[in-house]
C-alpha cells in the first residue's frame, strides 16, 4: 500500500521533536511547554494514526469480500428448478460464521475510514494552528469551521482560509458528490446508531444442464448500501421504499477506499507545504492555547480491571515503535525528566 505523502509528513512531524525546548521545538514558546508537548505528541500520532487506519481498512475489506464470497458459494444452488428459492440452513455452527465476519468486517472497514478522516483533521488543526480541541477533532466539524471562519468578519490566518478552500476542491475530486458525507454517516450509523437494514440483490444463471437437460440454476448476490445512512429506517422509506444504492455494495466500498486514499494523498501534500513554510518561518502562525484547553488531567476513572488479583508489574525496558523514545524524550516522560512534570512546567 502505498502512503508515501502521508509517511512523509508523518516523518517530517515526528523530526521536529525536541528533547530540549520540548514537544515541536521550533513552536517554542509558544502555546507554552505543557501545551506544546501535549498537543505535538498527539499531532505526530495522528499522522501514525492516518496510516494505521489505512491499513485497518484495506484488511477489513479483502476480509469483507472473502466472507461474501463464501456466502456465495453455499447459496449458489439454493433454488430448485422450478425457480423457488430456499436459504440454506445451517448444519453446523460455523455455517453461521460467514455472515457474522461480513457485518463484522463492514463495521470494521467504515470505521477505519471514519477515524482516518477524524485523524486527518487532527493533523489539519495542528499543522494550521486551527483554534479548535484537537483531540477531539472531527473531520464534518473542521470543515464546518472552515466554511463559518472564512465568513467571519476577522477571518483567520489566510494559510487556514486557504486550505480550507483546497480542502473542499480535494474533497470535489476525490469521488461523486456527497461521497464524504455518505461515508461519515455511515461509520456513525454502524458504531453509535441502531443498524440500518443491509439487502441483497439476487440473480439466477443457468449456464449449464444436469443429465436429464434440465437447467442448473446458480444463484448469484450482490449487497446494495443504504443510500441515507444518517437517517433511519423509516424516515429514509417515506423518501423511497427501497432506500439503498443501485449498485453493488462492494464498489460501493472500494470506490469509498480510493476516495479517502486520493483525499489524504492531495491533503498531505497541502499539509506538508504548509509546515515547511512554518517551520523556515515560525512567527508566521502562533500554536493557540485554545488546541488543548485544559493542561491538567481529568480525574482518573476509578476503573481498575475486573480481576481481584493484579499482575506484578516490574518494567525494566519496554519494547515498542522506534520511534517512541523520541517522543517521550520530546514529552518530558522518560524518568529522567518525569521531575519536570511533577513539579509543574511554565503555563
Amino acid at each position: 500500500m502505498d502512503l508515501k505523502t502521508v509517511r512523509e509528513l508523518a516523518d517530517e512531524l515526528r523530526g521536529d521533536l525536541d528533547a530540549t525546548r520540548l514537544g515541536i521545538g521550533w513552536w517554542s514558546p509558544y502555546p507554552d511547554d505543557k501545551r506544546r508537548i501535549l498537543i505535538s505528541d498527539y499531532l505526530v500520532q495522528s499522522a501514525n494514526g492516518i496510516v494505521i487506519n489505512q491499513q485497518n481498512a484495506a484488511i477489513h475489506f479483502l476480509e469483507y469480500r472473502g466472507a461474501f464470497e463464501q456466502i456465495e458459494k453455499r447459496i449458489a444452488h439454493a433454488t430448485s428448478a422450478s425457480g423457488a428459492f430456499q436459504y440454506p440452513k445451517p448444519t453446523r455452527p460455523s455455517d453461521l460464521l460467514p455472515e457474522r465476519f461480513l457485518d463484522a468486517h463492514m463495521a470494521g472497514f467504515f470505521r477505519a475510514l471514519g477515524s482516518t478522516l477524524d485523524c486527518l483533521s487532527a493533523v489539519a488543526v495542528g499543522v494550521l494552528g486551527v483554534p479548535t480541541k484537537i483531540i477531539m477533532s472531527d473531520f464534518a466539524k473542521l470543515r464546518r469551521w472552515f466554511h463559518d471562519a472564512s465568513q467571519a468578519r476577522q477571518p483567520p490566518h489566510r494559510k487556514q482560509i486557504e486550505f480550507g478552500l483546497q480542502l473542499e476542491t480535494i474533497i470535489g475530486r476525490a469521488g461523486p458528490p456527497g461521497w464524504a458525507e455518505w461515508v461519515d454517516a455511515f461509520r456513525n450509523m454502524l458504531v453509535h446508531r441502531a443498524r440500518r437494514l443491509v439487502l441483497n440483490v439476487f440473480d439466477e444463471e443457468a449456464h449449464i444442464l444436469d443429465a436429464r437437460g434440465i437447467p442448473v440454476r446458480s444463484l448469484l448476490a450482490t449487497p446494495v448500501l443504504p443510500r441515507d445512512p444518517a437517517q433511519s429506517e423509516i424516515q429514509a422509506m417515506v423518501n423511497d421504499a427501497l432506500p439503498v444504492l443501485r449498485e453493488d455494495g462492494r464498489k460501493t466500498a472500494w470506490g469509498a477506499f480510493r476516495s479517502i486514499r486520493y483525499l489524504v494523498d492531495d491533503a498531505c501534500k497541502a499539509l506538508l507545504e504548509v509546515w515547511r513554510e512554518r517551520r523556515s518561518n515560525p512567527p508566521l502562525i502562533q500554536q493557540p492555547k485554545a488546541e488543548w484547553p485544559e493542561v491538567l488531567p481529568p480525574r482518573p476513572n476509578p476503573f481498575n480491571g475486573y480481576e481481584d488479583k493484579k499482575l506484578e508489574i516490574n518494567v525494566k525496558a519496554l519494547m515498542t515503535d522506534p520511534s517512541a523514545p523520541a517522543r517521550l524524550q520530546a514529552a518530558a516522560i522518560t524518568s529522567d525528566r518525569r521531575p519536570l512534570w511533577d513539579a509543574g512546567l511554565t503555563g
